[in-house]
């Protein structure tokens, strides 16, 4: 029987804090592999830690539309993003894609439904430079 790859995931999503065993387990028994995309510095850095306990595992590191303008945000703004700064996450996910740590770059693009055209100069800024990543990896 062929191996099936889920090319995107997000395992560190809270809603499977509590079942991650068992994630482990069916992805073990019943897949190839799994790329698991990082939105922003924690997920990041989950993810590498996971890959190396989690051979099948194969880790995609980013940033997030909405996480990488989380500096533009307001107060009030719906979802909970966490700051930090976007250019130091960039040289972190360059790093790691030079020394050959990833298997891709992602979460990336644009978001024109939660964001406004305010953002958009910013959001383009960081898709470009992790496009650049990509293509330099």
């Amino acid at each position: 029987m062929n191996k099936l790859v889920d090319v995107h995931t997000h395992l560190t999503h809270p809603k499977f804090e509590g079942i991650f065993t068992e994630i482990i387990s069916e992805i073990n028994t019943s897949m190839g592999a799994v790329i698991c995309n990082g939105l922003e510095p924690k997920s990041n850095r989950k993810i590498l830690e996971w890959s190396k306990i989690y051979p099948k595992i194969l880790p995609a590191i980013g940033i997030y539309p909405i996480d990488a303008v989380n500096k533009l945000l307001s107060d009030d703004f719906p979802i909970d993003i966490v700051n930090f700064n976007v250019d130091d996450e960039i040289e972190f996910i360059r790093r790691q894609a030079s020394s050959g740590n990833i298997i891709a770059v992602g979460e990336c693009g644009l978001d024109g439904y939660w964001l406004d055209q305010k953002t958009f100069d910013e959001q383009e800024r960081v898709f470009e430079e992790l496009i650049c990543i990509a293509k330099n990896a």
